[in-house]
């Protein structure tokens, strides 16, 4: 009995350390019922996006693929996404151009079954930011997700569809 009680203290002490690790973070929209779910990577004093190689995909997040779900049609650009859940993916063209890819799911490090691409507008030389932040900015009929990390933001608008 006091052996199991002491493994399951160790594993609770563990999972503690794990979360402070690697956290996770949300964003949502009021009102809409949209979340985001990622993993909070840190800088740790490098230039992170000089580091994706331009082309390759990218799963915007730590551990597990960053997850958008949403209770409400979406509109990003022209594209339409429907309600349910989907797969954030990141790509960089080169440094200056990305672009948010969102799919049902991935495979072999590639987005599958694509509801829509999005032109992110990046910033440079914004505030710090240590740990990757992903935000859900504005009102529903003039939205935006935002990724801001170390010196750069990217932002990418959607809307509510009617």
């Amino acid at each position: 009995m006091k052996k199991s009680f002491a493994v399951a203290i160790a594993l609770f002490a563990s999972a503690a350390v794990w979360a402070q690790m690697n956290p996770r973070g949300t964003a949502s929209l009021e009102g809409a019922k949209v979340t985001i779910d990622y993993g909070r990577p840190s800088a740790k004093g490098r230039d992170v996006f000089s580091m994706i190689q331009p082309g390759s995909y990218w799963r915007m997040g730590a551990d597990n693929a960053t997850k958008l779900k949403t209770e409400v049609p979406l509109l990003f650009g022209g594209s339409r996404v429907e309600k349910g859940e989907y797969t954030l993916v990141g790509q960089f063209a080169s440094p200056e151009e990305f672009q948010l890819i969102i799919a049902r799911g991935m495979s072999e490090n590639e987005p599958t079954d694509v509801a829509a691409r999005v032109k992110g507008e990046i910033s440079k030389g914004q505030d710090h930011v240590e740990e990757m932040t992903i935000a859900i900015e504005g009102k529903p009929a003039d939205a935006a997700i935002v990724l801001s990390w170390a010196g750069s933001r990217i932002r990418m608008p959607f809307k509510i569809a009617s």
